[in-house]
């Protein structure tokens, strides 16, 4: 075993640094907001705002994702099945009624 770690040590040494670099930005910007950090990471692009819409129309009970902005036209079907998101929404609704 010692005579296998030490033949591939710099590529132990590479995974190591590879794998720092990728999560040394998750742990700067959790450290950078500190305590106001709830879990939820800031959004870069402008597809994230839609989905967590439509996962709040979810969580809130309307599943057809007519309109996920407009308090109108939330219950008429959309072109997107809810079962992904119901799915995913699912444990958290249930998690929040046990609380209770």
């Amino acid at each position: 075993m010692k005579q296998f770690l030490k033949q591939h040590s710099f590529i132990f040494l590479f995974a190591f640094v590879i794998g720092a670099l990728i999560v040394f930005p998750t742990i700067f910007v959790i450290s950078k907001i500190g305590p106001d950090f709830k879990g939820v990471f800031p959004m870069f692009n402008n597809d994230e705002t839609h989905y967590i819409a439509m996962t709040r129309e979810a969580y809130d009970g309307h599943y057809n994702f007519g309109n996920v902005y407009l308090k109108e036209h939330k219950d008429v079907m959309a072109r997107i099945k809810k079962e992904a998101l119901t799915k995913a929404v699912a444990p958290v609704e249930k998690a929040e009624t046990e609380e209770e």
